[in-house]
């Protein structure tokens, strides 16, 4: 259910925000917490700006999806 409703927010969310780097950051947590990984790996990969904390989020959600 959380995951539908992550998915469903970011389908909402106009294209000229994805260069927003808090917002992807956020979006990734929320995908990565959620357990879909390819989709926050693809919103990763063709994010033009990478920042750090991009990369936290990415670390962490991998860590937690396969550690459990």
């Amino acid at each position: 259910e959380a995951l539908d409703l992550v998915k469903k927010t970011s389908k909402q969310i106009p294209e000229s925000f994805y260069s927003n780097p808090r917002l992807l950051t956020s979006l990734l947590d929320a995908l990565m917490k959620c357990g879909d990984v390819a989709h926050a790996e693809s919103l990763f990969y063709s994010s033009k700006q990478k920042v750090l904390p991009m990369y936290g989020a990415m670390m962490k959600g991998l860590n937690h999806v396969f550690l459990l």
